[in-house]
Parts: C-alpha cells; structure tokens; sequence
C-alpha cells in the first residue's frame, strides 16, 4: 500500500496508509456483461470463445472486488456466470470427446 507523510505539525514523519479508492461500476458492469455475453457465444459461435468470454468475465469481476468498485453484487454475478459457463462447455466438450472416442471404437 501507498502511504503518505501528514504534514500537520502535531503529526510530522508519521505515515498513514490510504484508504482503498472505490472506483465506479464499470468493471462490474463488465463482469456481468462477459458472463452473460459468453452464453450465447459458446451456442452460437464457438465453444472456446465461451470459455475464453468466462475467464475474462471471473477477471474483470475480481478486478472489481478487489478495486472496491460500486455494484459488487454485479461483479459477483458476471464470476458466478463465467465459472459457470467454463464448466458447462469443459464438460460439454469432454462429452463430445467421449462420444467421438466410443463411437471410434465401434466402428473398428
């Protein structure tokens, strides 16, 4: 932490830590919209953008949390999402994966 000498005269050399800054909602905002963003991308596009859009969405919401930032039930909600989408296309591409390898075999 950064701190700062206070320079009234009672106080001369002593350093007192700054309190964390909160900064605004905007990285919230962006947690929760990567979370809810990385939904339809895995449907629509492709599976490895969804994992990518939930590791940024657990990024920016603990960027956020850690900033002190406004909104944290927002950033909170874009982690939840993001953790939740990477474990639903990880199992979903290992089901596949499976499937493929099963099917491999009987066609042997």
């Amino acid at each position: 932490m950064a701190s700062y000498t206070n320079g009234a005269a009672g106080n001369r050399g002593r350093h007192h830590a700054r309190p964390p800054q909160q900064t605004g909602p905007a990285l919230s905002i962006a947690a929760l919209a990567m979370g809810i963003l990385a939904i339809p991308a895995g449907l629509r596009v492709h599976w490895l953008l969804a994992i990518v859009a939930g590791v940024a969405a657990i990024a920016l919401g603990a960027v956020a949390i850690r900033q002190r930032a406004q909104q944290r039930p927002l950033a909170i909600a874009g982690m939840a999402l993001g953790v939740l989408n990477i474990a639903v296309y990880v199992a979903l591409v290992a089901m596949i994966a499976y499937n493929f390898h099963q099917f491999t075999l009987l066609m042997q």
